[in-house]
C-alpha cells in the first residue's frame, strides 16, 4: 500500500513538473516571441505602404509575408489561450487532488 501512495505522488510530482514546464514555455512566447511578431507585422504594413504609395509592386510580397507573420501570431496567441485554459483546468484538477486524495487514485481516503 505504501508504495501506491509513493507512485501516486511520484506521478502527481511529474505532472505537475510538466504542467510549470508548460506555463514557463507559454509566458517565454507570450512575453519574448509574440512581440517580435508583432512588431514585425507593423514593419513590413509600414514598408508596403510606403512601397505602394511610391507605385511599386514589391508590396504585393510584402502583404504575402504580412499574411503568414499574422497567421503564425494568430496559431501562437490561440495557443497560449488554449494552454492557459489547460492549466487552469489542471490546477484546479491539482487543487481537488490534494484535498481530496481518493478522487484521483480511486483508492486512498
Amino acid at each position: 500500500m505504501e508504495a501506491d501512495v509513493t507512485a501516486a505522488a511520484l506521478e502527481r510530482a511529474i505532472i505537475f513538473v510538466r504542467e510549470e514546464e508548460q506555463k514557463r514555455i507559454l509566458k517565454l512566447f507570450h512575453d519574448k516571441v509574440v512581440p517580435h511578431l508583432v512588431a514585425a507585422m507593423f514593419e513590413a504594413q509600414f514598408v508596403k505602404e510606403e512601397l505602394e504609395s511610391r507605385g511599386l509592386q514589391e508590396g504585393e510580397a510584402l502583404s504575402r509575408m504580412i499574411e503568414r507573420l499574422v497567421k503564425a501570431a494568430t496559431v501562437l496567441f490561440l495557443d497560449w489561450q488554449a494552454g492557459r485554459s489547460r492549466i487552469r483546468e489542471a490546477d484546479a484538477a491539482n487543487a481537488r487532488s490534494s484535498l481530496f486524495p481518493s478522487a484521483t487514485c480511486g483508492r486512498y481516503i
